[in-house]
C-alpha cells in the first residue's frame, strides 16, 4: 500500500488570512459596539442588533467584558474548518469514522483555532491514522455485505456482492449516494489496493452518479487510461448496491481481514 497525500494542494495560507481578516472585523464590531453601550449607559436606551447584509442577515458582534464573545469566534472558526474540508480534499481520503471525529471537535465547544500550527497538526494526525483508517474502510465494506443474499459468500469478499446502505431510498427517482455510504469507503480502499490515487470528487464514481446514472443501470469507477475498473455498481430503490470488484483487489481485501480479524472468515 503506497502512501497518497493527506491533503492535496491547496491555499492554507489564503485561508487562514482570511480567517483572521474576518475575526479582526469582529472585534473591531465588537469594541464599537462596547463603546456605543458606554455612551448610553444610564440614559435607559436599548440599542438594536448590528446586522450585516448578505444572503442572510448576520448578527456581527456580539460583546462581552473582554470584546469579541467567545462563542462568535468558535463560528468563525467553525466556518473556515468547513470550507477547509470541503475544499481541500481532505475528506477524500478519511475513513467515515474518522471524518465524524474531526467534525464533533470542531462542531463542539472546544473548536480549535484555524492557524496553522492546528491545521498542520490534523494533517499530521490523518498521516499517523493512514494504517487505521484504511482498515475503517475495509471493515465498513465487511459490515455493509448483506448477509442474507443468495449471491453473497457467507461471511467474506467475494467478487460479486450486494452492499446494504449504499443509495437513496425508494422515494428518490435517482440514485443519490449519502455521504456516509460504504461505496465511498469502498472507492477509497480499493484505490489503495490498486496504488491509484486517492479519488476526489472531479474523478470519482461519486461524479458519475450525480451525472444521471439510473436504478439498476451499472456504473464503472473512474480509472486512469489503460486500466480496468477497480469495481462497478448498480443500484436499487431498497439503498442496496450491487458490486462486481476486480478478482484481485478482493483476495487483497479478504487477507486484510483476515490478518486484522482472525476469526471472521471462514476457513
Amino acid at each position: 500500500m503506497s502512501g497518497h497525500q493527506v491533503m492535496p494542494r491547496f491555499s492554507i495560507e489564503s485561508l487562514i488570512a482570511s480567517r483572521d481578516v474576518a475575526l479582526e472585523c469582529y472585534e473591531t464590531i465588537a469594541r464599537a459596539a462596547n463603546e456605543a453601550l458606554s455612551v448610553v449607559a444610564g440614559w435607559n436606551v436599548y440599542l438594536p442588533s448590528v446586522q450585516a447584509t448578505g444572503r442572510f442577515p448576520t448578527r456581527v458582534y456580539c460583546p462581552c467584558a473582554d470584546g469579541l464573545d467567545p462563542r462568535v469566534r468558535r463560528e468563525i472558526d467553525r466556518a473556515y474548518w468547513r470550507v477547509l474540508i470541503a475544499e481541500s480534499g481532505i475528506r477524500d481520503t478519511m475513513s467515515a469514522k474518522a471524518m465524524r471525529d474531526l467534525t464533533d471537535g470542531i462542531e463542539g465547544d472546544d473548536c480549535p483555532e484555524l492557524t496553522a500550527a492546528n491545521v498542520e497538526a490534523t494533517c499530521r494526525g490523518l498521516a499517523a491514522k493512514r494504517e487505521e483508517m484504511f482498515g475503517d474502510f475495509i471493515l465498513s465494506i465487511y459490515q455493509a455485505i448483506s448477509w442474507d443474499h443468495k449471491t453473497n459468500h457467507p461471511a467474506a469478499f467475494s467478487r460479486r456482492m450486494v452492499l446494504t446502505r449504499c443509495g437513496s431510498s425508494w422515494q428518490s427517482r435517482w440514485p443519490d449516494v449519502a455521504i456516509d455510504s460504504p461505496v465511498y469507503e469502498l472507492e477509497r480502499a480499493l484505490a489503495v489496493l490498486a496504488d491509484l490515487p486517492a479519488p476526489n470528487y472531479d474523478a470519482s464514481i461519486r461524479r458519475r452518479i450525480s451525472e444521471g446514472v439510473k436504478f439498476g443501470e451499472w456504473v464503472d469507477a473512474p480509472a486512469p487510461a489503460g486500466e480496468p475498473p477497480t469495481f462497478r455498481i448498480k443500484f436499487f430503490k431498497n439503498r442496496n448496491g450491487h458490486v462486481e470488484v476486480r478478482p484481485d483487489l478482493i483476495e487483497e481485501m479478504n487477507r486484510i481481514i483476515a490478518a486484522a480479524w482472525p476469526d471472521a472468515l471462514p476457513w
